[in-house]
């Protein structure tokens, strides 16, 4: 038994000793090629941000309705509306409302054809233009559907509309476009006599951009007032709001609106007011607004209040309220290296680069530094690191000037 057990303790060693000498040669043949390890030199931004959850604080004016009748808002939301302009008309019943909708729709029309008369010519040149027309103003329509830009669209619209009805005159024969705008005019008559007395008018007690939507948040929430919030403040917001139920929209009353949240002492501490940043919100598509800290107050329980001005006012912004943001306290620009790659030669901080087949020695600022990499400043002369640079890691044994194959 114990010749066996010898023998089986010999056989095991050698087998031991035969994986340890492979795994050592193997790991030495790598790390010979590891020096001929390359690795692209890339130009990135690297930001310096925090991200929040906090309130859009914006100058708003509720307007308010409490009689009878049916409402209906004849502003558009974001349109500009001047102080004592009409907001809103109110009708006596549902029918008069409608009737009223449907005398504008027509009174469009009217306008569109009348438009569309104006300089028509009628041959097959004329129809071979107004189809180029309404395929450059189709394809216009489409790609802002795809960007979401409301205003530019309601444009484009009514021009295509206009398009369509001048190709329609040129194909319709003479009696028809002698009839196109009365039978219209027509159906507006009857409409109005079919309507009951004349509507009452909603104005604008203040002047800015109408919206149509109220939240409760408009008289909580004051630029006068966000200063003094507390973070106990800002936690019962939600639990405040009552809703109006005689608001029928708001006036905002400038495009300066502030952002307000909490953040840690360690998220502000290279903050301080005057500071520009940047606001990044998830319906932005990474686009920035900027903004300046406006203020920054001590809670006292390890956090800080801070305020933030932003004189940007975008059509999404007319209606966010609570709204996660990403805060961008600063950025570096450069070009990003693996740690591996920075080495020190004669004093000097650089790199070494492969440049045809030929190894060269690149010196380097180092302006960032995180966990596995660094950022360097980009240079300009012929001597500097670019984007692209095949960058040398790891290995040993080279010098400025190595050939390399």
């Amino acid at each position: 038994m114990k010749v066996i057990r010898k023998g089986v303790t010999t056989f095991f060693t050698v087998l031991i000793v035969a994986a340890l000498s492979f795994y050592f040669g193997y790991y030495l043949i790598n790390y010979a090629s590891d020096s001929m390890n390359i690795i692209k030199a890339e130009k990135v931004t690297v930001y310096n941000s925090i991200t929040a959850n906090g309130y859009a604080v914006r100058n708003e004016q509720v307007i308010k309705y409490n009689g009878d009748g049916v409402i209906v808002t004849t502003k558009d939301d974001g349109q500009r509306v001047s102080k004592g302009g009409e907001v809103a008309k109110i009708y006596s019943s549902a029918r008069d409302a409608e009737n009223q909708a449907l005398i504008q729709k027509l009174t469009k029309k009217i306008h569109a054809l009348d438009t569309a008369l104006d300089g028509v010519t009628y041959g097959a040149s004329s129809l071979s233009e107004l189809e180029a027309g309404i395929s450059a103003v189709s394809m216009k329509i489409q790609a802002l559907c795809a960007t979401g830009n409301g205003t530019e669209l309601a444009e484009f619209v009514d021009e295509l509309n206009v398009l369509l009805s001048r190709k329609n005159l040129i194909l319709a024969d003479g009696a028809e476009r002698a009839t196109a705008t009365s039978v219209l005019e027509s159906e507006v008559r009857n409409l109005k006599q079919m309507s009951g007395s004349s509507a009452r008018t909603i104005k604008a007690q203040y002047a800015g951009y109408f919206v149509s939507m109220t939240d409760g948040y408009e008289e909580l929430l004051t630029m006068s007032d966000v200063e003094m919030l507390t973070p106990e403040n800002v936690k019962n917001l939600a639990s405040s709001v009552k809703p109006d139920e005689n608001a029928i929209g708001k006036i905002i009353t400038d495009y300066v609106w502030e952002y307000v949240f909490t953040a840690t002492h360690e998220q502000t501490e290279d903050m301080k007011v005057g500071d520009s940043v940047e606001l990044e919100f998830s319906f932005t598509d990474d686009n920035t607004l900027p903004a300046t800290v406006k203020s920054i107050t001590d809670c006292g329980d390890g956090n800080d209040l801070v305020v933030v001005e932003c004189s940007q006012m975008t059509e999404d912004m007319l209606y966010i309220r609570r709204q996660s943001a990403k805060i961008i306290k600063s950025s570096v620009d450069g070009i990003k290296v693996d740690k591996m790659a920075i080495r020190v030669s004669d004093g000097v901080t650089g790199v070494y680069v492969l440049r045809g087949s030929q190894v060269k020695f690149v010196p380097v600022d180092v302006i960032h530094m995180a966990e596995d990499y660094y950022i360097v400043e980009q240079g300009t002369d012929a001597d500097a690191l670019v984007p692209s640079d095949k960058v040398l890691t790891g290995g040993k044994d080279l010098y400025d000037g190595k050939q390399i194959g």
